[in-house]
Parts: structure tokens; C-alpha cells; sequence
């Protein structure tokens, strides 16, 4: 299940009040649904618990929906958290070393972390003569 971060990924707005959106994590042009009718906030989904008791109760209005296509991906989702510490940050050297990270990711579609399980073995050095793995003690 793709996880969206609302005014990154993901818009909501009155139908019909813009005609295009771009993604503020990778810059392309999002994908759009009109005239959707359903909740646009945590508080309004909260709604569709009594809409199961009462199926006649209605939760939410009408709106547009722009959402990214890249949303989900690897790449993209640590972009977002990049975009996101370079909002949160006051350091204008962090910013701009954020900004160089998160063009690279962009420009491979790529992560520039590795999980665990990437490390290759080959990539480490060898025991030592000590019986230590790869070098340590």
C-alpha cells in the first residue's frame, strides 16, 4: 500500500481550481481525478465508521485529487524524507547538502542507501590474522 504525505505527494482541491500540479519531491506533473466525493482529512475519514452503521450518512465532498505515480518508490520516498529534513532544518549548509543528495536520487531514480541486505560480502575486508571478522579488534 502506497503512503502518500499530504501537500508533498498528494493534493486535494476544490474541482476544478487548477488545471495541473507537480510532485514537491520530484517535480513531475501528478496525475489527476476529478470530481471525487469523499473525505479529504483524518477528521472526516473518521466519518466512515457511522457511514457503516447508517449507510445512508454521506462522509465527505466533492474535490480533485492530485497524486503523484511516484509516489511509493524507493527513490522517491527518501527523497521525501530529505524534502522533509530540509524543511525542518535552519542550517543553510545542510540544505545545501540535502539539496545535492536529493538531485542525485532524482537524477538515477535511485536510493543512495543501502539496506543491509545490499551489502555485498566482497565489498568488506577480509579476517585478519587475529580470527577477527573483517578486520575488527
Amino acid at each position: 500500500m502506497t503512503s502518500y504525505e499530504r501537500g508533498w505527494d498528494i493534493f486535494m482541491t476544490k474541482p476544478g481550481a487548477c488545471d495541473t500540479m507537480r510532485c514537491r519531491v520530484c517535480g513531475e506533473k501528478m496525475e489527476v481525478e476529478r470530481d471525487v466525493f469523499g473525505p479529504t482529512s483524518y477528521a472526516e475519514s473518521l466519518g466512515k465508521m457511522r457511514q457503516r452503521l447508517d449507510p445512508t450518512y454521506r462522509v465527505g465532498h466533492l474535490h480533485d485529487a492530485f497524486i503523484c505515480k511516484n509516489s511509493g518508490q524507493t527513490w522517491h520516498s527518501q527523497a521525501l524524507e530529505l524534502r522533509k529534513e530540509q524543511a525542518a532544518t535552519h542550517s543553510t549548509r545542510l540544505t545545501a547538502m540535502l539539496e545535492e543528495e536529493i538531485r542525485q536520487i532524482l537524477t538515477t531514480r535511485r536510493p543512495t542507501t543501502a539496506s543491509h541486505a545490499d551489502v555485498d560480502s566482497q565489498t568488506l575486508p577480509g579476517p585478519t590474522g587475529n580470527g577477527a571478522p573483517h578486520g575488527l579488534l
